[in-house]
């Protein structure tokens, strides 16, 4: 995968999950009462939002260089169009898997999410991303 061979932009990645952690944690601090569900709803969907926008924009502006490999390893009849989106999809999900626990362990202590509820919330973020990178897929070809 073109992002396991550069280092850069694995550096970049990381130091973007670990900059939006950040600030989100310093912007948040949630109580275990009623009055921080209005603020434990901006938190999630700020989570939610920023990690489509991050994972569909990168996916869209990558998918251009594949692009013409991939039109032409489907016309000598390689393989069609759903095992690529597939396999493209389940390839990336080892490093949306860590970039996510490296976001979620930062985050997760920071804001005061509920406790004992830490591997729900990495996986439905990761499951989250994933369909995003997905959907930059769609939308990139």
């Amino acid at each position: 995968d073109e992002v396991l061979r550069g280092k850069g932009a694995m550096i970049i990645k990381t130091v973007q999950q670990v900059s939006i952690a950040l600030i989100y944690g310093g912007i948040y601090q949630l109580g275990d009462n009623q009055a921080s569900i209005m603020d434990r709803i901006g938190l999630l969907s700020l989570i939610v939002i920023g990690a489509t926008n991050m994972a569909t924009a990168g996916t869209i502006r990558s998918f251009p260089r594949e692009k013409a490999i991939v039109a032409g390893e489907i016309a000598d009849k390689l393989y069609g169009t759903l095992p690529y989106f597939l396999a493209k999809a389940i390839s990336e999900i080892p490093l949306i898997g860590l970039f996510q626990a490296i976001f979620s362990s930062i985050i997760y202590p920071l804001t005061g999410l509920q406790k004992g509820k830490f591997k729900t919330f990495l996986g439905l973020t990761t499951l989250h991303t994933v369909m995003a990178e997905a959907a930059g897929l769609v939308i990139g070809a």
